[in-house]
């Protein structure tokens, strides 16, 4: 199975690239996986990078990583106890089946899984979701959020789109817990 995992240009946050996904040593790892599954709609494969670009902002001032200094006037310096480390982006082939690709991402979420680090996970388009959810072997709360909600069931949704996502995955286990922000 043939996937590649690139050393983003910047980081989440400005925070240490790891490109040792079971042995991270932080409380959090960041990764992205750069998939789009439509032929339709193109640019959602970009979403982790122009991410990174934006946690710009809110990276240290100073260029260091560690501590981590968000600033809130009412609350003081955010995150200063949370190490982060960036781990890649997952880029897929443009032969792949969709099953391999789900395979793939399964592997690279058990890797984080077993480090001890949770996972902070951006794609790609809403399709990673479902094997991002299917690596875990335990209760799980789902946080989305998405310029809209993707909670509809199949009768109120055209063709089964993507859109009943969220149903669908909170359909396969009673212990899954679905929170949306939009």
């Amino acid at each position: 199975m043939k996937y590649e995992i690139t050393i983003p240009k910047k980081t989440f946050l400005n925070q240490p690239y790891f490109n040792r996904r079971e042995n991270a040593d932080a409380l959090v790892s960041f990764m992205g996986v750069c998939l789009n599954s439509s032929h339709e709609i193109y640019g959602s494969e970009n979403a982790p990078n122009s991410i990174r670009d934006v946690s710009e902002r809110y990276s240290n001032s100073d260029g260091s990583a560690q501590p981590l200094k968000i600033y809130n006037p009412n609350k003081g310096y955010l995150l200063e106890e949370i190490t982060i480390q960036d781990t890649g982006d997952l880029i897929f082939r443009q032969e792949m089946t969709i099953k391999k690709m789900e395979q793939l991402i399964i592997k690279e979420m058990k890797k984080i899984h077993n480090s001890g680090s949770f996972p902070v996970i951006v794609g790609g388009d809403h399709y990673i979701t479902y094997p991002i959810i299917s690596s875990y072997n335990s209760d799980l709360t789902i946080v989305q959020f998405d310029a809209h909600g993707d909670y509809l069931n199949n009768k109120n949704c055209l063709n089964g789109s993507v859109i009943v996502l969220f149903q669908t995955l909170s359909d396969l286990n009673e212990n899954f817990f679905v929170t949306i922000f939009n």
